[in-house]
């Protein structure tokens, strides 16, 4: 059923009605009802119900030039001389003088509209550039910026858990915190809490990725330091390893997925860094760092070890460059690059991305890598919600046929002969 007061009730019939948008000041950020005077109005606009707030603007389905009660009269223009205008009268208006940042958040260049979780924002970061950054602070400003409550006080105590189709609610003896049902539950019902503990896995941080152990990694060119076309994929599993010769040295790599020009730049890369690095000084190196090689004379060549396949050989006695049997048949890229390049530099946050959390939310998250020591980098996973549906293939019947189509018809239209008008309201 459609409602259409207007005329009765219509059923089956949808109304189709015009939206009006009524642009509001930039810091009036809610308003309860609209009126046409201050005492005894003529008409009054409920929100909710006849009119809504949305980005930044009164949406309704009301003409409010159009109706008589509201008074209309000019109004100094940029564009114009005069403009067309109509009075109402705003109850219960609520405007954000954005107190938070203008005492405290421009001093770290974060500016979102005025709400407990700004606040937190804000809280959160300047503890982190006060004391330093730690696990339990950046934890802390990990939650805020997405929504992810945490444990308020010491000894609070689980007392009941509630699941719906959206959130997950738990009730403690003082406190009530509420979720994405999203994630899962870390928290049981009778168990003890304390204060920072987080509730559920929206948000998990490992120390690096060997230990986060994902099922594949992406690397962007700036962590690699290197000039690659786009980003290279590093898979958890283990691959057969390619061995080639280039220049008299032996060459490795492996099959990645992903741009297949963006992998053969990442061993090339490694293998002119390789050759750079066989023509080091060899006068102080070890000797299990330095390759010897009898020439067809019987005089040595040596040269210290730097390829790729130098590190991977598994001889101890390096008399020649490696082949195929002296190389592992077959290499983890992920464990590789994880535990040699990245073991201690590129801690993981992995995000379980609720509806509720909106692209301003994210944004926010870029200045998480300024809370890292500069020789640190941080490597960022979300986890969207999966929309699963049910299909019983053996209930799906198709029929198909043929039919005979026209030609689609294309017409030219001169831009000259559109007229695009526009007009300028505004709200005193």
């Amino acid at each position: 059923m459609y409602g259409n007061y207007d005329d009765g009730l219509q059923y089956d019939v949808s109304t189709h009605r015009k939206e009006y948008y009524y642009t509001l000041p930039s810091n009036l950020v809610d308003v309860s009802l609209i009126c046409s005077s201050v005492s005894d109005p003529g008409v009054v606009l409920v929100n909710g119900l006849d009119f809504e707030i949305r980005d930044g603007a009164i949406v309704t389905h009301i003409a409010l030039f159009d109706t008589p009660d509201f008074v209309r009269g000019p109004v100094a223009s940029e564009n114009s001389d005069q403009a067309d205008s109509v009075h109402v009268w705003l109850y219960d208006a609520s405007f954000d003088y954005s107190d938070m940042y203008n005492l405290f958040g421009y001093l770290v260049r974060i500016k979102k509209e005025s709400s407990s979780q700004y606040n937190r924002i804000v809280n959160a970061y300047i503890d982190c550039l006060a004391s330093g950054t730690t696990f339990e602070t950046f934890v802390r400003f990990l939650s805020a910026c997405v929504g992810e409550p945490m444990v308020k006080e010491d000894g609070e105590t689980v007392v009941n858990i509630y699941v719906d189709s959206e959130w997950a609610t738990v009730i403690t003896d003082t406190q009530v915190y509420k979720y994405a049902a999203t994630s899962n539950s870390l928290v049981t019902v009778g168990q003890r809490l304390h204060a920072g503990q987080l509730l559920s896995d929206a948000i998990r941080v490992w120390r690096n990725l060997l230990t986060a152990d994902l099922p594949v990694a992406s690397l962007d060119v700036k962590l690699l330091a290197a000039c690659l076309p786009s980003a290279i994929s590093l898979e958890n599993r283990n691959v057969p390893l390619n061995v080639s010769t280039v220049g008299g040295l032996t060459k490795v790599s492996w099959d990645m997925p992903g741009d297949p020009a963006a992998a053969a730049a990442f061993f090339d890369y490694t293998m002119r860094v390789g050759i750079t690095a066989t023509q080091q000084d060899i006068t102080c190196a070890p000797a299990a760092d330095v390759i010897t090689l009898q020439n067809s004379d019987g005089s040595l060549t040596k040269y210290h070890k730097g390829t790729l396949a130098h590190y991977l050989d598994t001889r101890t006695n390096l008399n020649s460059e490696p082949t195929a049997a002296s190389l592992p048949a077959t290499i983890n890229p992920y464990k590789f690059v994880a535990s040699n390049l990245l073991s201690h530099s590129l801690p993981v946050v992995q995000l379980k991305v609720s509806p509720a959390i909106t692209n301003a939310q994210l944004d926010v998250l870029q200045l998480a890598v300024k809370l890292m020591p500069p020789q640190f980098g941080l490597y960022f996973v979300l986890e969207f919600p999966k929309q699963a549906e049910a299909v019983t293939i053996a209930n799906i019947n198709e029929n198909i046929s043929t039919m005979s189509a026209m030609v689609v018809e294309v017409e030219a239209i001169n831009a000259a002969s559109v007229d695009v008008s526009s007009i300028t309201f505004r709200i005193v």
